[in-house]
């Protein structure tokens, strides 16, 4: 897997660094992202414009390219790789996914 070094200096070369470590909290610890990136994570074209500022909608494409050549293929690509992606994470720590934000389980709680 790419490093964050790695990820975060391929976002700069595609032009999307501003968007990079929002992209690296998700691949790292499926922290769901804004509107926008969620979106694009999902491949929901029609969401993505919509949600797009003007900067952004014309950087769509490099989006891809830098989730293509360096994310894992499963946590991109549709709304259900997006909902596993972060329901996977979510258990292997513990956390249960609660609209858009984690909460510890009973017994991460009571530790």
């Amino acid at each position: 897997m790419t490093t964050k070094q790695d990820f975060l200096a391929a976002a700069d070369k595609h032009g999307v660094g501003h968007a990079g470590k929002s992209l690296w909290r998700w691949i790292e610890r499926g922290t769901t992202p804004g509107g926008f990136l969620t979106a694009v994570l999902c491949n929901d074209l029609t969401k993505a414009v919509d949600k797009a500022d003007d900067r952004n909608v014309e950087l769509i494409p490099n989006y891809v390219k830098l989730l293509y050549n360096h994310a894992p293929a499963d946590c991109w690509g549709s709304e259900d790789k997006v909902g596993n992606w972060q329901l996977s994470w979510a258990l292997q720590h513990g956390y249960w996914p609660h609209e858009h934000h984690l909460e510890p389980t009973t017994q991460e709680a009571a530790a």
